[in-house]
């Protein structure tokens, strides 16, 4: 793939000299001049990983059709990352800067629920309209949905997102949440509605027994202990079963606030 004059070229040696932000199995991230996010694959620079140049190709094709794409709450691609100006080794996006809440995590920060439904609600209607353009995120989890210094809610590791008619590159093991709990077809956009909601009840409640290690008789006692109205619980109960189309939980969100 030829390169362009919006993609970055940085030595090799050069990658030490940059703070490094974050990292996983698909590889790692650095602060590039506290502009963007630099995120090196760690299948396309190191020699012990068995290159496929079948999937490389579609993954660059993914991430080139991403890079058309523009979402305030989505750190997108927004070009690719080359060591000898030839190969691609990675991608780079705008950096999300924050103030004193960082991601998901730190919303247990916060003790006022009405506050912390507020970013879940936010989060809720990004995953919609994500949803509406052909994204599913596949690995929710709260260090991967990051609030900036907007106090605006950001999901971020998207280059591994399924879009449109591409595949996830790697698919994580959260995708599969909906076919471990039921044995059942998957439905990756109602996996991710599933995996939201679990998610979202667990920092909204401080519940922990709302967690991926759960069963589903185990989910569907942890609504019942929360007391909630009959409509309520059963729209929680619907998410948590195995029916397919499911809705999205703001609704449900927005209802135990008022009537809590």
């Amino acid at each position: 793939m030829v390169l362009t004059d919006k993609d970055i070229i940085i030595e090799r040696s050069k990658l030490r000299e940059l703070p490094l932000i974050g990292h996983g199995d698909e590889g790692l991230v650095f602060n590039y001049h506290d502009k963007y996010a630099i995120k090196i694959f760690k299948d396309l620079y190191d020699e012990h990983y068995i290159k496929s140049r079948a999937k490389t190709k579609i993954r660059f094709l993914k991430l080139k059709e991403m890079m058309k794409e523009s979402d305030s709450n989505l750190s997108l691609p927004l070009g690719f990352v080359s060591f000898d100006g030839e190969n691609i080794v990675g991608i780079y996006s705008k950096l999300v800067k924050h103030k004193d809440l960082i991601d998901f995590d730190s919303l247990s920060k916060i003790k006022s629920a009405d506050e912390r439904a507020r970013y879940l609600l936010m989060g809720d209607s990004i995953l919609q309209r994500i949803h509406s353009k052909g994204f599913i995120v596949g690995d929710i989890k709260p260090d991967n949905i990051l609030i900036n210094d907007a106090d605006d809610v950001v999901y971020i590791d998207c280059d591994n997102y399924k879009y449109k008619n591409y595949l996830f590159d790697t698919i994580p093991t959260r995708a599969g949440f909906f076919y471990r709990l039921y044995d059942n077809s998957i439905s990756y956009q109602d996996n991710d509605k599933l995996v939201y909601t679990v998610m979202a009840l667990n920092i909204l409640t401080g519940d922990k027994d709302f967690n991926l290690r759960q069963n589903h008789e185990g989910l569907r006692r942890a609504i019942r202990r929360l007391h909630l109205s009959d409509d309520i619980e059963d729209y929680l109960k619907v998410i948590v079963s195995p029916s397919l189309d499911k809705p999205y939980v703001g609704p449900a969100i927005e209802k135990m606030l008022i009537k809590k």
